[in-house]
């Protein structure tokens, strides 16, 4: 291998050329270079050296370099300014180069006031929990459709790809959760994982990731890290900030909705199991959305379909319906509700 020395000057002329190449032939156009050496090979830490800089808007970039020196691979490359809102708010996969970036060149103090604004920003975000548990449930999603993706893959090869970037993102998720971030990017996880609160087990699994030899046991350990995962975020979910919920609008919701619960009892007097489901389904997914809003226990209609016995279901449903209607009572909303048409309009002239 080449010794490391050698590396890290080659880095440091890379860095000066690009210097003297920025002010000779784009003059006012680069506004910053930035650097994070925390993914260098130690040795290579002690020098000054680039890893992208930051264009003027606008301009039509041409300064973008990737080449090999003696061996050494070298990228030069352009974050916009805009990207680099991105990173502050933390929807960048490489969160490090903001957290541990430093400017090695800037235009004017005004380019390098700029970045110290967006790294400030940066880490006010991290001490703020709502947003640091929003982008832990971000990092957890993507983590799901990965496995997901994994599931539909026989390669070996793919499989192990996607289970490493499974334990990714929920890593990431975690330190979201921790208000924190991984300052070596993937690559050193385990070890910072071991500062920050994590689900019981996980580094554990996430080491077993490294020596597992089929696709199944690839899968079974991707698995249990999101079920894992998903249970942590739920144990630490920020306390909501106290508010009046808008029990009249509860209430509005229920006098929309309360046309599906007709329709499943008259789907299940018809025995007609298909359209009993589809609209069970969709009235799961708006009790599961209200009892979040509302902060009322969760209410459990489809646990008890049964498409062999409908007539359960029907009294199942029924008895929801019944649940939401104590709700409101105990809220005092009150519900627009008329024994026939005649009552209505001599209400509602």
């Amino acid at each position: 291998m080449k010794e490391l020395r050698h590396i890290a000057q080659t880095r440091e002329q890379v860095l000066a050329w690009t210097i003297e190449k920025a002010e000779r032939d784009y003059p006012g156009q680069i506004c910053l270079m930035i650097q994070s050496l925390n993914l260098r090979f130690p040795e290579e830490r002690a020098v000054p050296s680039i890893d992208f800089f930051v264009p003027a808007d606008g301009f039509a970039d041409t300064l973008s370099r990737t080449f090999i020196i003696d061996g050494v691979g070298v990228d030069v490359y352009a974050r916009s300014w805009a990207r680099l809102e991105e990173m502050a708010e933390l929807n960048d996969y490489n969160a490090h180069l903001m957290g541990e970036g430093t400017v090695v060149y800037a235009r004017s103090e005004e380019d390098r006031q700029r970045f110290l604004a967006l790294q400030a920003r940066f880490r006010a975000h991290l001490a703020d929990p709502d947003f640091m548990y929003q982008k832990a449930l971000e990092r957890l999603d993507t983590a799901m459709r990965l496995y997901q993706q994994g599931l539909f893959e026989e390669n070996l090869g793919r499989v192990r790809m996607y289970a490493g970037y499974v334990a990714d993102y929920l890593a990431q998720a975690i330190a979201c959760a921790n208000g924190d971030y991984f300052r070596y990017s993937q690559v050193s996880q385990l070890e910072e994982l071991a500062r920050m609160r994590t689900p019981e087990g996980f580094c554990e699994a996430y080491e077993a990731i490294y020596r597992a030899d089929s696709a199944a046991a690839l899968r079974t350990l991707a698995e249990w890290m999101v079920r894992q995962t998903r249970a942590f975020l739920e144990e630490n979910r920020p306390p909501r900030p106290e508010t009046t919920p808008d029990w009249n609008g509860l209430a509005g919701w229920y006098q929309e909705l309360s046309y599906t619960w007709l329709r499943i009892r008259y789907y299940c007097a018809q025995n007609d199991f298909r359209r009993v489901f589809a609209w069970g389904i969709f009235l799961q997914q708006e009790l599961d959305i209200v009892a979040e809003e509302f902060g009322f226990p969760p209410i459990d209609l489809l646990s008890r379909y049964d498409p062999d016995d409908l007539p359960a279901f029907a009294a199942w449903s029924d008895e929801t319906e019944r649940q939401i209607r104590a709700i409101l009572t105990e809220h005092g909303a009150k519900i627009a509700e008329y024994a026939d048409f005649a009552e209505f309009a001599r209400e509602n002239p």
